[in-house]
């Protein structure tokens, strides 16, 4: 605090914390913290030291934005003047000015104004808490495990069911998030990426739509739709990843779609054999009963009864992504 005349008892001096480009602006920046300090006459030729305990991190092409601000609506100005403390010795990046009331209603350059000396002191620092270690993950779980093959319908019968992208059914919808445990510290909701062999012929590339923290390091991934038909999707986290393929009707997740799924299902159906991947080798028509609708459906999906794709002898792609 460099000057506080008027003496006035402790004033509210708020302090706010905002990411932007740089040099900022105040119609992009945006508010990520702001905390209320009492400052007194007392404090005048002192540091000022204010928390912002669970402040967001800011990196990336990100600045952070600090600004001391003394409320214009009589508590401080223009009753008291406040002025924080500055020196002309040198800077590493400029200092700005704003007041609405001074004609000044974006911040600008103290330089712009004729203060090139003008440079006000703050020290920032922190301390880092559950920090992303992206790069040292390990995927100690998955649900559906690693390398599933979903055999089911990618969307519901009938005419026109196939354009919308809130009708893809399967791994990775909001009915079916990807949920993995992973042993990061905490904080890696950022560190996930999605790679897919081939997008959706028909809506379109894939994408993260969110991605919660639960318990215990786990985190459940919602994509911007479910996962490709004909193709293989993966979900990375670091240099480690899981990978799902979708492939209607191949109920036996061998190499080829083809008649051999119908025995497969019927099989299934009769306790001769078990399910490779469970219910995503079963449950063809969603329904969650396991019956005789479904090899009807395997059946409809081999056949490319509308409006699915003919799948009767599609080869499993080749997983390329990492």
């Amino acid at each position: 605090v460099d000057q506080l005349d008027g003496d006035p008892p402790p004033i509210p001096i708020n302090i706010n914390l905002y990411t932007d480009s740089c040099p900022p602006s105040v119609n992009s920046a945006q508010l990520i913290a702001t905390q209320q300090v009492m400052v007194s006459a007392s404090d005048v030729g002192t540091l000022i030291t204010v928390d912002f305990p669970g402040a967001p991190l800011v990196g990336g092409d990100q600045s952070l934005v600090v600004e001391i601000e003394a409320p214009q609506d009589g508590t401080v100005a223009p009753l008291y003047a406040f002025r924080p403390r500055a020196n002309g010795n040198g800077e590493c990046g400029s200092s700005y000015l704003r007041s609405a009331s001074c004609g000044l209603p974006e911040w600008t350059a103290a330089e712009d104004i004729g203060f090139p000396s003008s440079h006000t002191y703050m020290s920032i620092s922190g301390t880092l808490g559950d920090v992303p270690v992206c790069g040292g993950s390990e995927i100690l779980s998955a649900s559906p495990a690693d390398g599933a093959v979903d055999a089911r319908q990618p969307h519901p019968p009938g005419p026109g069911e196939d354009q919308d992208p809130a009708n893809r059914q399967g791994i990775g919808s909001a009915d079916e998030p990807i949920v993995l445990e992973i042993d990061a510290v905490g904080n890696a909701a950022n560190c996930f990426e999605l790679c897919e062999t081939s997008a959706d012929g028909i809506i379109g590339p894939n994408g993260i739509a969110s991605v919660t923290e639960g318990p215990d390091g786990t985190y459940s991934i919602v994509l911007n739709h479910a996962i490709a038909p004909g193709a293989w999707t993966s979900i990375s986290v670091g240099t480690v990843s899981v990978s799902y393929n979708s492939h209607p009707a191949n109920v036996n997740a061998d190499q080829f779609s083809n008649a051999s799924d119908v025995l497969a299902l019927i099989d299934i159906l009769n306790d001769v054999t078990q399910p490779v991947w469970g219910d995503l080798s079963t449950d063809i028509d969603h329904s969650g009963v396991l019956g005789a609708a479904d090899v009807l459906r395997v059946i409809d999906l081999l056949n490319g009864a509308i409006p699915y794709a003919v799948w009767n002898g599609v080869e499993a792609p080749v997983n390329t992504c990492p």
